[in-house]
């Protein structure tokens, strides 16, 4: 829908619970993207007994050894962190899951290994599949390996990282609100995870916060997930002081009508 139905507003706010420490203790400016890919390892499918007699190669043994390969000396490389945010760091994750085998006594043929680089801003597809290009080619080099890298499918396979200025006047009246409300101000910071606001500012072209929500990221995708009673109330109150201040002026801000073009 965010490709195809043009969204006509000034900025965007995205409710995801943003703490990191505490309710509200970021301002999160930058929403990381995401490359979602698979590390494969290819074999011969068959009898496991025979592994050592016919010297078989294993694709589960040698996704295993490129896992951590990966996990243990890949860097990718970032943009200058030119507004100075907090939490501006690569992250390279792998073994997310494992696809292939069959089971007890057959050798695996082929095995995949779910992988995902949170990308900053500015961060291009062509550099992560360089690196990975690189070290899966020595890897394979050093081990006799049938190894590849394959990017998840589109859209999935690539989700660019979305960042709002802070001189922008959507992070001015947000910063406000959270003073007003809480009476503090909260970090400039990169939103470790992958929001909507790639569809609403990398496709749409609005300035979009990623996570002014309630909540700390830590409590979230585990087991038990909880919000507090207290971050809810302030949520309502944070909104209501943002709306009212950032809706009272133009409909669509001067600063951003060069956006919308």
């Amino acid at each position: 829908m965010a490709q195809s139905v043009p969204l006509y507003a000034g900025g965007v706010v995205i409710g995801e619970p943003g703490g990191i420490d505490g309710d509200y203790d970021r301002l999160h400016l930058a929403s990381r993207g995401i490359a979602r890919l698979r590390l494969v390892a290819g074999g011969r499918q068959g009898h496991s007994s025979l592994s050592d007699e016919l010297s078989t190669r294993n694709a589960g043994v040698d996704a295993a050894r490129l896992v951590t390969e990966v996990a243990d000396s890949l860097a990718a490389d970032t943009s200058a962190n030119v507004h100075g945010l907090s939490g501006w760091t690569p992250t390279v994750n792998t073994g997310m899951a494992y696809h292939g085998g069959v089971g007890f006594g057959v050798l695996t043929g082929v095995m995949a290994v779910d992988t995902e680089v949170p990308l900053l801003p500015e961060m291009r597809r062509e550099d992560v599949r360089e690196a990975f290009t690189v070290l899966v080619e020595r890897v394979s080099q050093e081990t006799g390996s049938d190894l590849r890298i394959e990017f998840d499918q589109p859209p999935s396979d690539w989700l660019p990282a979305t960042l709002v200025a802070p001189s922008d006047p959507l992070v001015a009246e947000a910063r406000a609100a959270c003073r007003t409300v809480l009476g503090t101000e909260p970090t400039n910071a990169v939103f470790p995870g992958t929001t909507d606001a790639t569809w609403f500012s990398a496709i749409q072209g609005l300035p979009s916060l990623p996570a002014l929500g309630p909540g700390l990221l830590r409590r979230a995708h585990a087991a038990e997930e909880w919000v507090s009673i207290t971050a809810v109330c302030q949520a309502v109150e944070i909104y209501t002081h943002l709306a009212r201040t950032y809706c009272s002026g133009d409909p669509i801000p001067a600063a951003h009508q060069e956006i919308q073009r």
